[in-house]
């Protein structure tokens, strides 16, 4: 096998260890989520495993050149010192960085485990709403104060576990949810309920601008006896001093909530600058920053 055939051969086992590194460390990741502490090890050490593999494709590239030549001589003087610097980072440094990264996971998991026993030492209470896309509904109620976290997901339906795929279909008889936990003492459920009713129009069924069916429906799914009486007293209330008995919002019990998964999470947050973004969410934003300006967070 000829020395440039080897380099190449060489170059594609890289690339596919790197695949499979970084197919891995995604599998880590979400484990790691579910607050297993051990795997942190592991994911510091494919960690490292990844920046290996690019270190090797930029010395790769430096010593490539258009005429097949592979060999060090075929390298200056100058580009061989930064090129031994970057073999000593890879194969000296890289394990002790490992273990920092490791440390530095356990620390954050730590601090995460106080923040979550802070959260129940204050009593949370929950609330979920539908009220169509829920991109747009959980930018709303992540700039309320008093509301420590929003999650969106699915629920009301007929099968387990769906997936969005699934609920897009419109006959698992899902609703695009938001769960909030909130703090009652810093921002009561009927105050939720008033961002909730103002924020979408609760006046058309199965649909909420261009985005249509059932699994877009308004619906409040209700903790219990206290917040189903405030929420339909509410309704009740909006139907005779504002839109004339037309609202179609459903007031239901709680049924199981299924999280959505991790790309829907924070989506806005994550995408502000994308078209959908830009043109739906930010007017929705918009709007409660205008009339909810005294419990904004902004």
């Amino acid at each position: 096998m000829a020395q440039s055939e080897r380099m190449r051969w060489v170059w594609d086992c890289v690339e596919t260890i790197d695949s499979n590194v970084h197919a891995l460390r995604s599998s880590e990741r979400a484990t790691l989520s579910s607050g297993i502490a051990h795997e942190t090890r592991t994911l510091a050490r494919l960690s490292a495993c990844v920046q290996f593999t690019n270190y090797f494709r930029l010395i790769f590239r430096l010593l490539h050149r258009n005429d097949g030549n592979y060999t060090m001589k075929s390298v200056s003087l100058t580009a061989r010192l930064p090129l031994a610097a970057m073999l000593l980072t890879a194969f000296v440094l890289l394990p002790s960085q490992a273990m920092a990264q490791g440390k530095s996971t356990k620390s954050n998991t730590a601090s995460k485990a106080v923040t979550s026993s802070d959260r129940e030492s204050k009593k949370l209470a929950k609330a979920t709403f539908g009220g169509g896309c829920f991109w747009c509904t959980e930018a709303v109620f992540q700039r309320v104060k008093g509301v420590e976290s929003v999650v969106s997901g699915y629920a009301g339906g007929t099968i387990e576990n769906p997936t969005y795929e699934q609920v897009c279909t419109g006959t698992t008889g899902h609703a695009e949810v938001i769960q909030v936990a909130y703090d009652p003492d810093l921002v009561p459920f009927s105050k939720l309920l008033e961002i909730h009713w103002k924020t979408h129009d609760p006046t058309t069924l199965n649909r909420q601008g261009y985005d249509e069916g059932t699994q877009y429906r308004s619906v409040v799914f209700y903790e219990d006896e206290e917040q189903k009486k405030t929420a339909e007293e509410y309704k009740e209330k909006l139907n005779r001093d504002v839109y004339d008995g037309k609202i179609v919002t459903e007031i239901t019990p709680m049924p199981k909530f299924y999280p959505a998964e991790k790309y829907h999470q924070n989506y806005f947050n994550l995408n502000a600058k994308k078209g959908y973004c830009q043109s739906v969410i930010v007017p929705k934003l918009k709007k409660f920053e205008a009339i909810f300006s005294d419990v904004s967070k902004e």
